[in-house]
């Protein structure tokens, strides 16, 4: 319960105070969800950049969805993002903040990732968030080939507009490369003095692809 309170007020005291106190730049991890986006976020964190844990509503993502200047009021009180609705906002987020950098996190191919992504339909039942930006509650075999079809897309089109705009801006990494500690650093351009490992967080056994 001390554990939860800290959390709360440390949150609390990030995302209303950070935007005076940070000199750091943004960082935005617009991979899909089942991307190792957790592991980003928290390996972000242990390098000094301040991180919500928070997760928003469906209700909530609309709103931000809807509303760039409620994304903006968001953006601004941590010094990173990732998950739900980063990763789909990204123009948006490029123009805002000129000094901002962002990171795609992929699998290492998108037959993996939807096997992850269909395990956790299966453990958590039907999402409101998942019906906003897959169109469809639950992920399974009756759906695969339009969901993996996001998928690339999303990633061809992120890969596309930073082509087309300032490559040097966007890092690519997948969830098997061995040296995401250097590669994320030297991104960023920061050192890890603490010689810091990159974590493995939200790990889910997997499962077969669940049928409807």
């Amino acid at each position: 319960m001390i554990n939860k309170m800290k959390r709360r007020f440390h949150n609390f005291f990030l995302k209303y105070f950070n935007k005076y106190i940070s000199n750091k730049s943004k960082v935005f991890g617009i991979g899909l969800n089942k991307t190792g986006t957790t592991s980003l976020g928290v390996f972000c964190h242990t390098l000094g950049f301040s991180h919500s844990t928070e997760v928003y509503t469906a209700e909530k993502i609309k709103d931000f969805l809807a509303n760039d200047e409620a994304l903006f009021h968001e953006a601004d009180m941590f010094d990173m993002h990732e998950d739900w609705p980063w990763p789909v906002k990204y123009e948006s987020l490029f123009y805002k903040y000129p000094d901002a950098k962002f990171i795609l996190t992929l699998r290492a191919d998108a037959e993996q990732w939807f096997l992850s992504l269909a395990n956790t339909s299966t453990k958590d039942g039907p999402s409101k968030v998942k019906k906003i930006f897959y169109g469809d509650e639950i992920v399974g075999s009756h759906n695969k080939s339009s969901i993996i079809e996001i998928y690339k897309n999303h990633q061809e089109q992120v890969i596309k507009f930073f082509t087309d705009n300032d490559p040097s801006r966007l890092l690519v990494i997948r969830t098997n490369d061995l040296n995401k500690e250097e590669l994320i650093c030297d991104f960023l351009k920061i050192e890890n003095e603490k010689n810091l490992k990159y974590p493995f967080a939200n790990h889910r056994v997997k499962s077969d692809v669940p049928l409807r």
